[in-house]
């Protein structure tokens, strides 16, 4: 017998919203990147002087283009470019801290077209607008169409979704993310565990999406433990691009855990709660600190993770319970807690289900939408833009 649906949202009128609309996500899409793409290139077209010194440039002469390839996107550029090599730079930080699939997607692109840098903004950039389109089919599916425009406004004028146009991780992992759900909420596990396996090769944090595919699953059945079928099987294919990662790393750099032990630098997320070599610090001391060092991202985080909590009736539970897990986790990296929440679906969704006045909604996107072209324009310059 098939397994039923898991929740009542699964009705006639929200499957029809599955592919109906989705020019309007076009035409949101359209307007809202190409105004980023122009207003960084005006910028740095006419204020070059602005730069912030040692920046990474890969095309100098062309704004349009350059300012989308900063900070993490110079080592994604160099992984494409010459492969991993797992030496340390002068803070001690290693390639083999960032996951292969977008620089193996971006080497591939790269060697067809002859440009790693424009290939790896086409890979970002066409996982993002996919992105887009599954999130707002699959919010149609499960809210109607108001729902899933609103939740589709919410992430592009985010603060922080320039991220979605630039050569970072961001754009990539939402698409296999929300793909993930997308196919689970269809119950096409087999698709889904690929997606979420994808998910883990782009991102640490990816092995969590299995866990929220898990939890789908579970809800598709009632949590009726006897009517488990075969198909759960395929959901241990979820961790697979973080085991073919590890495997990687253990047979060319002769351990396993390489990734763990790179991100353990100084700037990046590992310093915050493993002790340090020179034994100065204790994994107490490095708490005490960090509750001591609460910056605008723990806000941010704090904000969804109690917002998710509070809308847990109206969520499924694979959502919420896959986004709060991930927050969580990704609050060992204060400083970057803006771009992180990027990806985090739900807390979109969340937000839109909530009464908004027009005025109060009006306001709201102004805002954000102001803070974002500032945020594009400050990381297009060399700044560090991540929450």
């Amino acid at each position: 017998m098939d397994s039923a649906p898991a929740t009542a949202a699964h009705s006639t009128r929200a499957v029809r919203n599955d592919r109906g609309a989705v020019p309007s996500v076009v035409r949101w899409l359209i307007g809202n990147r190409l105004a980023l793409l122009l207003l960084v290139s005006v910028v740095l077209s006419l204020f070059p002087k602005l730069l912030v010194p040692e920046t990474f440039v890969t095309y100098p002469q062309h704004p349009l283009i350059d300012g989308w390839i900063r900070w993490d996107a110079g080592w994604y550029h160099q992984i494409a470019s010459t492969g991993y090599d797992n030496l340390p730079n002068g803070e001690g930080q290693r390639d083999t801290a960032f996951f292969p699939l977008l620089p193996l997607l971006t080497h591939v692109l790269g060697r067809l077209i002859g440009h790693v840098g424009i290939a790896g903004l086409l890979v970002a950039n066409v996982s993002g607008v996919w992105a887009c389109v599954l999130l707002f089919r699959l919010t149609g599916r499960r809210f109607g169409t108001a729902v899933a425009d609103r939740t589709l406004l919410l992430l592009l004028f985010f603060p922080y979704s320039f991220y979605l146009n630039s050569m970072h991780t961001e754009p990539l992992f939402l698409c296999w993310v929300v793909a993930a759900f997308y196919c689970a909420d269809k119950q096409q596990w087999l698709r889904a565990a690929l997606c979420a396996a994808c998910a883990s090769a782009t991102r640490s944090v990816g092995v969590l999406v299995g866990l929220g595919l898990l939890t789908a699953y579970l809800e598709s059945i009632r949590f009726d433990l006897r009517r488990v079928r075969a198909d759960v099987l395929y959901l241990l294919l979820c961790p697979l691009g973080l085991v073919a990662y590890m495997l990687f790393l253990w047979k060319r750099f002769g351990t396993p855990l390489q990734f763990v032990y790179s991100q353990v630098a100084l700037g990046w997320a590992g310093s915050s709660f493993v002790k340090h070599q020179s034994g100065e610090s204790t994994w107490i001391h490095s708490l005490l600190s960090w509750f001591l060092r609460l910056q605008f991202g723990h806000l941010l985080a704090l904000g969804a993770i109690t917002l998710l909590v509070a809308m847990r009736r109206r969520l499924p539970l694979s959502f919420v319970l896959w986004a709060v897990v991930t927050l969580c986790v990704s609050m060992s990296s204060p400083g970057s807690l803006g771009r992180f929440l990027v990806v985090v679906f739900p807390t979109f969704i969340a937000l839109a289900l909530l009464p908004w006045p027009r005025k109060v909604w009006i306001a709201v996107l102004t805002l954000s939408g102001a803070l974002l072209a500032m945020n594009a324009v400050k990381q297009s310059l060399g700044h560090w833009v991540a929450g």
